[in-house]
């Protein structure tokens, strides 16, 4: 208490040494604002102190607001500093001043080298000037009173207006008598209570003043309309990191805001410069509410209130992309406030942390004005004028881009409120873009500052940018006196750095100049210098044909575009270089053109990496004279002086009069130079750019067409930019294409409109002739394949089709897609933005000329086009998808969709480098020698064809003429429908038939099928009933109009049309691709004609597959129903029936399309005679010619009973059979027939209910043939001639004839009637009908055949084992007997092929197999044709179906009117599922049959034919073709495991060496003595032919115990291993270098012996020079065979290195062992440290470390890592224990 009572007494005195008392208290007071009634008024004073005895006071940095409000929001208007209880202040106190000061230091109080600056308190006293705050360096002390002045008191204090300004730690220097001087220095002294001021400080660039923050510079940027990325603005404060000089004293909150935009200076006068002191607009900061730049800023992820602390910078938002103007904002901070409760938030004490800085009205401190520069990029006579209230008047078009190497002008936008100063003191410069460019401009070493402009930046004169000032306007900097040039390509930019006479800093960024994205082109030569200009073209369009060419620009608009660029204004040269036709790229043989060069068929980079290219290929190229003359192109000159504006460019000349004419079809890039020399040239090979590509239109020329006369045929023409406007117009050889302005003289030794089915049309062509050709497209004719999506990649992109599209476009044939037919991003066409249009361009591979899309034009466009590939999936080619070079980055990836339009959905696409003709032209005479026609292209346009090109010559020639062709009718009766054989030899000569690789096909051409008197018509070969002669149930002929096209064929149409085919070759007739027919066809009269004469004709066509047609040197018959012709005069030369035509399919596999093998007109060989009276002639009953049958069922098998016996019925009285009358029966098939040419024996039984009816006598039986016998020699005719003692046959009285000993066919057939033919004694008054009754019979042994093609490695299929799904076996049946369904929609004909017990059948689609098979690759008579013809039997249309397969029988149904002829072969892939045990070759059970059943001719019911076995192995093996390819059975084999395959000890992995395989296996069956062990290699690996098998070293057979696994030696005789042939797998036709096979035969027993292995080792050499492939780690296999070679046990897959590998570790190093890419050899030695060498037992089976460095890897590798360790070393498989 004493001493307490003591200090209450002490008064503190200003003598030497003096000091502050503990607990001395600072406190500041400022009132708080709110606003009310929409103005700020104060409503509560609000204070700041230390408490508790600290030693630092926290008040808040502040700004002032506008002199409206008030000023400063944090104005301290008291301060106190109070002693402690018990001390006061003398009277010497009387006079104090304080001053804020930043050091502690007493002794410098008397200077004010530390003073502090403070804010403005006010914008305006009263008296319209600014009220400075105290305690600033421009203002005095602030002076304080005690509040007790009579006597001493324990407080001071001063009404003040205190702004602090800076954020900070700051003291009080305090004098008591107020003065600062050095002399009384020791009654100076530091208030002991600091200052922490909360805010941000900076170094005041301009000047330390007080207020001076707020003028402080942020200078930021943004592109015009944001059309581009830039770094947004930042505000940093970072402890770390720092804008220089500035930093922040942050609370618990710190963050940034920024006030309204700037008002636009105004009034500005035309000068450019402030009008008065009142045209700035500033604004400021916590004025209340939001600031209004929501439509400047985007401020939707980031918001308006930034944390901007010592740890984390503020970056402002981006700058919407719709605004277009500079503008500047105050930089507003907030010092951890919260203007409602008018306190901070620091450390806890005062407001609630969230409470502060979550109101705009808590930024209180400004911190300088950011301002945003812009620039605009005007034309060169538009870049002035005056901006007032906001608007714009200059530059009222500026562009986003400019135009590579041509001038422009730049503007600089200033932003307001003192962006720019009024002097000239300011200079602009170029730089080239890089990262850092876009860094703040107050960064160190900024770009802006260091960078020298760079060369691309072409000034008029070389000093213009460090010279040139943008003049003295405040609201814009021009450079209009010498405008600058960009010297880059598209595509590129360079940024605009600007020097303003007032920055602190000097070049800063100010927005970045982009060259267009791409070129614009223009449709014609605009005469925009003299509108007179009489030399106006259009741009070059088609080939040979002359026109200008020009480019557009001076593009703008409110959307941006591609093509924004600023005018043309100086001159410029072009040339073209060929893109996709020229072959001048690369060397030697892979020279090719640029397009497949730069790998653009396939991918075109998206990332400018195509420009790059294409850039630096027209900076090698130069003017080619092959492509486009004049050489060089003329120059674009310009028109008046230099620098003035033209939106259009044309290379026409200084007349504008030279044209120009691309010699050659294809698309050319266009190569653009605008830096051009005094002497007119570009003379500097990298100024050339690359300007984009353009299809000159046209045929690719120089094609010859070679057709066959009187073969209607279509011409296909190649080229570019084809359509379905274009037109062929074929001239005589004499004559051009381009004559007569584009129209010249047509041929006229030809006809078109062909074929005719009303005989006006095929007619003789006319001098003006023009024929359409058609653009394959989609949706097209019969079909609606369109586009119905896209995927896009960044190169590349995929289209996704409706239907099969691989089946109608080709690899590197080129499309278009229909611009209208695509939509982008979801949007209507009048929604599109410009970008999106490009993209759609792009997309459609047509651009729209820019001169043509203004509303009103016409449009107008030009085509580039995609090249399409196909595109494989897992190795699989996709049906439905074509990939083409277009493609997007991801961040820039439209949203393309195909939706419906005009009913037609989908994307609509075009080829357009091909078109063809319809099928019209017909030659009719041979082109004379050396004559050839020439065949121009042209194209219609406005109602007129012009021919512009010649795209080839046609000619026509004679086809050769085929050896023998002839038609045999089986009745002379005239007009009877009977079978007739088409009898044919193909010449020897024709090598065509072994070396066409497409389809071929067969034409029968029937010559006169006019109704009332034809030669020769066709019927479909129905079943001829006897009934047809009162005309029922004949067969039909087609009708008139009656058609199937090409594309329908179908192999039931062959069975429709053709009886039999026949052929002498081994394989039968080959199995149609399927027949087609044509309607009645007619030509148009000849010329100077008064009636048409020409007959009417109908084709019938069989094609036939790839590699299975018919052979040269071969005879061929063909059975089908005809007319017999009216009475042909047997005198008479012999009558044309059929042209045959042999000849290709299609126009692709053939050495030329419509190649005619040969022709020849077949004649009817046959006489008939016209059938008389039926009254008074002899005749048949209906169904007087019966077959009599056992059990009168209607149809006699002659495999059992080999007697036709027949009951004859005549007519009634007249029409009586007489003595001596021919009876001929017709053997049907006749191609299967041969009774030879011996008598027969027939007896005549007579009519059993009448006694006194005889028939005794001789019956005379010969055979007759139906062919001649010089051609095929057989006889299928038993003419009978009936006894001379008979009764007459009549209605009443029959007889029997019996026919006994006949030779019957080898094949079988089906129930089938006999032709009858019935004539008087002299052979007269013929009668033709059939029988009543069937004969069928079973084919003999070998006639119907089923084999197994040998497939997989065991033969047996690619999965042989037991309970494999899904094994595919190849079946090849050869048919003894034509199976037939006569028409019926139910069951009438079907073949079963049986598997054995325990198999399940199926068959996927036709069944038709690989094409790659070996069996059908052989040709072991080298007579050029395929051993083994693959014979398909057909699924589509209405052929036949597998779907009635069941168990282990697959059937196939054949269904109406189909067949399968006689002698045919067939191969059909199976699906099956093998029996779930193993099923050995030589088991009995193990047999596949094969069975026939039809109902043939009759509908009754269905025979079947007895099952046939499989050809046995031992047949098989009869024959060594045979046995290589094909086997009786398949084995179902165990799975073999545990083998194991280790390289041998020391042995290289790498190419070329040779090694000891070692081969581990332990086997599951019995294999028994004298079996085989087989070992596959992959393909490059070779055991050699005479393979070495040896055993191993006779350590690894030691005897290790009981206990321990036993391995054996595979034993020989005398113990060595014998045998051992290498063989080629898979096997292949030709010489074999490379055995990757080794069979071991073993004379020793292998067996299954419980702990027992056996091994050996083989040597195999590795492959050489083979480039490391992992599949070789794939691909060994092991196989045990038993002493026939029939397969036992193997491996299902790839034996692996380690045979304890887990089976779901499926990389490809753990699988088998393979090469290695290199040597380790070669590389740093290895060290392997081993931790612990003691035996694993005595180290008590602790595990050792084992340590091996270095592992180098010569590049970087995605692999296993593949240690082996010493036998006895175990590794711990932990993975934790590998580091």
């Amino acid at each position: 208490p004493a001493e307490a009572e003591a200090r209450r007494l002490e008064v503190i005195a200003p003598i030497a040494g003096w000091d502050w008392p503990t607990g001395t208290e600072l406190e500041l007071s400022y009132q708080q604002i709110a606003t009310v009634n929409g103005q700020l008024v104060p409503i509560a004073n609000v204070s700041t102190k230390n408490v508790d005895q600290e030693t630092q006071v926290v008040v808040l940095a502040s700004g002032c607001r506008e002199d409206a409000d008030g000023g400063a929001p944090v104005r301290y208007d008291r301060m106190y500093i109070r002693l402690p209880p018990g001390d006061s202040f003398s009277s010497l106190h009387g006079q104090a001043q304080v001053k804020l000061v930043s050091t502690d230091d007493r002794q410098l109080c008397y200077k004010d080298d530390d003073r502090v600056p403070v804010g403005i308190a006010a914008r305006d006293d009263g008296s319209g000037n600014t009220l400075k705050g105290d305690l600033g360096v421009s203002t005095v002390p602030l002076s304080m009173s005690r509040s007790d002045p009579s006597g001493d008191d324990d407080e001071l204090m001063a009404v003040s207006k205190i702004v602090f300004m800076w954020g900070g730690l700051y003291y009080l220097c305090y004098t008591p008598d107020g003065e600062f001087d050095a002399g009384t220095n020791y009654k100076e002294n530091v208030v002991s209570v600091s200052l922490k001021v909360l805010g941000v400080k900076s170094p005041c660039s301009f000047g330390v003043a007080d207020g001076c923050i707020e003028r402080e510079r942020w200078e930021c940027f943004f592109s015009y309309e944001a059309d581009g990325s830039v770094r947004n603005c930042e505000l940093n404060f970072m402890d770390d990191g720092a804008r220089p000089g500035w930093s922040v004293t942050a609370g618990d909150q710190s963050k940034i805001t920024w006030s309204d935009t700037f008002g636009a200076d105004h009034p500005i006068d035309i000068y450019g410069q402030l009008a008065s002191s009142d045209s700035l607009h500033p604004k400021y900061c916590a004025v209340g509410g939001a600031p209004n730049t929501e439509e400047v800023f985007n401020q939707d992820t980031v918001g308006d209130m930034i944390v901007a602390d010592r740890l984390l910078a503020a970056t402002l938002p981006a700058v919407r992309a719709n605004h277009s103007t500079a503008f500047a904002i105050a930089a507003c901070y907030c010092p951890s406030y919260d203007t409602v409760d008018a306190k901070f938030c620091d450390s806890g004490v005062g407001s609630q942390s969230e409470a502060c800085c979550d109101q705009h009205e808590d930024y209180i401190q400004m911190v300088g004005v950011i301002y945003f520069w812009t620039i605009r990029i005007c034309d060169m006579n538009n870049y002035d004028g005056v901006r007032t209230s906001g608007s714009e008047d200059g530059c009222a078009t500026p562009y986003r881009r400019v135009l590579p190497q041509q001038r422009f002008v730049l503007r600089v936008e200033c932003p307001p409120g003192g962006g720019c100063e009024s002097s000239g003191n300011n200079l602009i410069k170029y730089i080239d873009v890089g990262e850092n460019n876009d860094l703040p401009s107050w960064k160190a070493n900024h770009p802006c500052m260091m960078l020298p402009e760079p060369e691309s930046v072409v000034w008029p004169t070389e000093s213009a940018s460090e010279t040139l000032s943008g003049g003295t306007r405040v609201d814009y900097k021009v450079w209009w006196e010498q405008p600058v040039k960009i010297n880059k390509s598209v595509k590129q930019r360079v940024d605009v750095c600007f020097s303003n006479s007032n920055s602190p800093t000097s070049f800063f960024k100010v927005g970045t100049v982009k060259t267009a994205d791409a070129f614009a082109f223009a449709s014609k030569h605009e005469s925009h210098w003299d509108p007179g200009n009489t030399f106006n073209r259009t741009t070059v369009k088609y080939a040979n044909f002359e026109g200008s060419f020009t480019m557009y620009a001076g593009i703008s608009g409110p959307d941006p575009s591609p093509y924004d660029s600023n005018p043309f204004s100086g001159k410029a040269a072009v040339y073209f270089m060929s893109y996709d036709r020229q072959i001048s790229w690369g060397t030697g043989s892979s020279m090719t053109t640029l397009e497949k060069h730069l790998g653009f068929d396939r991918a075109m980079p998206s990332d400018g990496g195509a420009q790059t290219q294409l850039d630096s290929e027209c900076q090698r190229a130069r003017y080619d004279s092959a492509v486009v003359e004049p050489n060089p192109l003329p120059l674009a000159e310009v028109a008046g002086a230099e620098n003035t504006n033209h939106q259009f460019q044309t290379f026409s000349g200084t007349g504008q009069n030279q044209f120009i004419k691309v010699k050659i079809a294809g698309v050319v890039a266009v190569c653009y130079c605008a830096i051009i020399s005094d002497s007119g040239m570009c003379e500097i090979p990298s100024d050339w750019i690359y300007a984009g590509r353009i299809t000159i239109q046209g045929p690719r020329g120089g094609k010859q067409w070679i057709f066959d006369i009187e073969v209607v045929v279509k011409l296909a023409v190649t080229g570019w930019g084809l359509s379905s406007d274009d037109r062929l117009r074929i001239i005589a050889n004499s004559g051009d294409c381009e004559n007569n302005n584009g129209n010249p003289v047509g041929d006229a030794s030809f006809k078109t409109g062909c074929p005719s089915m009303t005989g006006s049309d095929c007619s003789y062509a006319e001098t003006d002739t023009d024929t359409p050709l058609t653009a394959l497209s989609g949706p097209g004719t019969g079909q609606s394949n369109t586009i119905t999506s896209i995927q896009i990649f960044n190169d590349y992109s995929h289209l996704q089709f409706a239907d099969n599209i691989i089946s109608m476009l080709d690899p590197d044939d080129v499309i278009t897609i229909e611009y209208d037919s695509i939509m982008i991003n979801g949007k209507d066409k009048d929604d599109e933005l410009p970008t999106e249009k490009y993209d759609v361009y792009r997309l459609s591979g047509e651009y729209h000329f820019q001169d043509t899309i203004a509303p009103g034009d016409v449009l107008k466009q030009y085509m580039v086009g995609h090249r399409v590939n196909q595109v494989e999936s897992n190795g699989v080619v996709e049906e439905n998808i074509l990939s083409i070079p277009i493609g997007w980055p991801l961040a820039e990836r439209p949203a393309f969709t195909f939706p419906a339009a005009n009913s037609q959905p989908g994307g609509r696409w075009t080829r357009r480098n091909k078109v063809e003709t319809d099928e019209e032209i017909k030659g009719m005479t041979e082109t004379q020698t050396d004559l050839d026609l020439k065949v121009c292209w042209g194209v219609r346009e406005a109602g007129f064809t012009t021919y512009y090109k010649q795209a080839g010559t046609l000619k026509f020639i004679t086809p050769p003429t085929m050896s023998q062709a002839e038609i045999y009718l089986t009745t002379k009766q005239a007009g009877a429908i009977a079978p007739s054989v088409l009898y044919f030899k193909t010449d020897p000569t024709r090598s065509e038939y072994a070396t066409t690789e497409g389809k071929t096909k067969l034409v029968l051409r029937f010559l006169d099928v006019r109704s009332e008197d034809g030669v020769l018509k066709p019927y479909f070969a129905q079943d001829t009933p006897y009934t047809c002669e009162q005309s029922m149930g004949c067969p039909t002929e087609p009708a008139p109009d009656e058609e199937v096209a090409y594309e329908d064929a179908a192999q039931y149409l062959c069975g429709k049309l053709f009886n039999e085919l026949w052929t002498e070759a081994s394989e039968g007739f080959p199995v149609p691709k399927g027949c087609y027919y044509s309607p009645r066809y007619r030509d148009a009269a000849d010329p100077g004609a008064s009636e048409n004469t020409n007959p009417f004709y109908r084709e019938i066509t069989i094609v036939f597959h790839e590699k299975n047609g018919l052979m040269a040197n071969t005879k061929y018959m063909i059975v089908m129903n005809t007319n017999a012709p009216v009475a042909l005069d047997p005198n008479a030369e012999d009558i044309k029936g059929i042209d045959l035509i042999s000849m290709c399919a299609e126009e692709t596999g053939c050495e030329r399309p419509y190649k005619v093998f040969e022709k020849s007109t077949a004649n009817v060989a046959s006489q008939t005679v016209q059938r008389g009276n039926d009254l008074n002639n002899p005749r048949l009953a209906s169904g007087g010619f019966t077959i009599q049958t056992p059990g009168d069922e209607g149809t006699i098998n002659l495999s059992e009973m080999n007697v036709i016996q027949v009951l004859i019925r005549g007519g009634a009285g007249l029409k009586a059979i007489k003595p001596q009358a021919v009876l001929r029966m017709i053997l049907w098939p006749l191609t299967s027939w041969n009774i030879g040419p011996a008598s027969c024996t027939a007896q005549c039984i007579p009519f059993h209910e009448n006694s006194a009816a005889i028939c005794s006598g001789t019956v005379a039986c010969d055979s007759e043939s139906v062919v001649r016998t010089a051609y095929h020699n057989a006889y299928q005719v038993v003419k009978l001639r009936l006894p001379s003692d008979m009764t007459d046959i009549t209605d009443i009285t029959t007889h029997t004839v019996k026919v006994t000993s006949l030779t019957l066919p080898k094949a079988g057939f089906f129930p089938l009637r006999a032709g009858v033919q019935l004539t008087k004694d002299d052979d007269s008054e013929p009668q033709y009908t059939t029988s009543a009754g069937f004969m069928w019979k079973n084919p003999e042994d070998g006639e119907t055949e089923g084999r197994l093609v040998l497939t997989g490695a065991t033969g047996s299929g690619p999965k042989p084992f037991a309970g494999d799904a899904n094994n595919k076996l190849v079946v090849r049946l050869k048919f003894g007997a034509t199976l037939w369904n006569w028409g019926e929609t139910s069951l009438a004909s079907l073949f079963e092929v049986q598997l054995p017990p325990g198999y399940t059948c199926n068959v996927l689609g036709s069944g038709d197999p690989s094409a790659d098979l070996d069996v059908f690759k052989v040709d072991s008579d080298n007579d050029d044709y395929p051993d083994n013809r693959r014979g398909k039997l057909g699924i589509a249309h209405s052929d036949g179906s597998w779907a009635r397969s069941k168990d282990r029988s697959c059937y196939y149904e054949l269904f109406q009117y189909n067949r399968i002829y006689a002698g045919q072969v067939v191969y059909i892939k199976t699906d099956v599922v093998n029996p779930s045990t193993p099923l050995r070759k030589d088991d009995d059970d193990n047999t596949w049959k094969i069975s026939l059943s039809s109902k043939g001719a009759n509908v009754d019911k269905i025979v079947s034919m007895p099952l046939v076995h499989f050809d046995s192995n031992s047949q098989i093996e009869l024959d060594d073709h045979l046995r290589t390819f094909f086997q009786g059975n398949a084995a179902v084999i165990n799975e073999l495991v545990l083998p194991l395959f280790q390289p041998g000890i020391g042995s290289s992995f790498t190419a070329q060496s040779s090694q000891y395989m070692r081969v581990f296996f332990k086997p599951g069956v019995h294999v028994g003595q004298n079996g085989y062990v087989v070992v596959d290699a992959p393909s490059a690996f070779n055991f050699g032919r005479d393979c070495v098998a040896k055993e191993l070293p006779s350590e690894y057979y030691a005897y290790a115990g009981e206990e321990e696994l036993r391995l054996r030696p595979l034993k020989g005789l005398d113990g060595a291993l014998v045998d051992c042939e290498g063989h080629a797998f898979p096997a292949a036709p030709g010489a074999v270098t490379t055995f990757n096979r080794a069979k071991i035969r073993v004379a020793g027993l292998i067996d299954v012996i419980e702990g027992v292995h056996y091994g050996f080792m083989v040597l195999v050499s590795n492959p050489a020079g083979v480039t490391y492939n992992r599949e070789m780690h794939s691909e060994w296999k092991m196989w045990l065979e038993d002493l026939n070679g029939y397969g036992l046990e193997g491996t299902r897959e790839t034996v692996k290195f380690n045979s304890m590998q887990e089976d779901t570790q499926t990389e490809f190093y753990y699988k088998s062992w393979g090469l290695y890419r290199g040597d380790y050899d070669n590389m740093p030695g290895i060290t392997i440290n081993i931790d612990d060498l003691r035996p694993y037992d005595i180290a008590g089976e602790e595990d050792a470390w084992i340590t091996i460095w270095p592992i180098v890897f010569p590049s970087a590798t995605m692999t296993s890592l593949r240690i082996t360790a010493p036998l006895g070393y175990v590794w711990n498989t932990k993975w934790s224990n590998f580091e």
